[in-house]
């Protein structure tokens, strides 16, 4: 189903991607087309609608660095939290949250846990997972970050939703040496959009 999905909206997109090209370049979808939505915002279109919904729901825009608007702000109750909404030209197709730093690998695992059972609960949809710790750093032995460092562990999962997929991973902040979680949500046109303007560029 969902390759066949995928196959769908890829047509869809590059009819969209050669019409749009004789409209002055201006790169736009089709209204109907469903998006994936961020804390009640749809990940559709231009970043600016989606800045001042956040702003008004208190986070605070801090830099746009590259195609990244960069904010901060509360998330899910947890304060801190730093907020990218990347984009392609014109039009949103990532929001990421990186939520604080966390001293311990069982921090960090148990908020990991917790947004693992809350997205598989709210969308009805079991995750495709990877959670592995590198043997040489083992669960328990207080070195478990070390494994992050240099991926050779992964703690990941990925929920594919009909328009679009969300994804929890652990990183590693190696200036505190210290873990952290990061949410991202990915729009699946727009992230197909994506994908055909970087082709366009090769």
């Amino acid at each position: 189903m969902r390759v066949w999905i995928h196959a769908v909206v890829t047509a869809l997109l590059l009819g969209c991607c050669a019409s749009v090209r004789a409209q002055d370049n201006v790169r736009t979808l089709p209204a109907e087309i469903p998006h994936l939505q961020f804390m009640g915002f749809p990940i559709d279109g231009s970043p600016l609608p989606l800045i001042e919904g956040l702003k008004e729901k208190g986070f605070t825009f801090i830099e746009k660095k590259g195609n990244v608007f960069i904010m901060t702000g509360t998330f899910s109750g947890v304060p801190g939290c730093a907020l990218g909404v990347n984009t392609k030209e014109s039009f949103v197709w990532k929001v990421s949250v990186s939520f604080p730093t966390q001293p311990s690998w069982s921090a960090v695992k148990a908020r990991y846990e917790k947004y693992k059972s809350s997205y598989q609960e709210k969308y009805g949809v079991k995750p495709e997972s990877v959670e592995k710790l590198s043997s040489r750093f083992r669960e328990g032995t207080g070195q478990e970050h070390w494994g992050f460092e240099d991926e050779s562990s992964q703690w990941q999962s990925v929920f594919y939703l009909a328009d679009g997929f969300i994804t929890l991973s652990v990183k590693y902040n190696r200036a505190v040496s210290n873990m952290y979680l990061v949410v991202e949500y990915v729009d699946k046109v727009n992230f197909l959009m994506k994908e055909q303007i970087d082709m366009e560029d090769i």
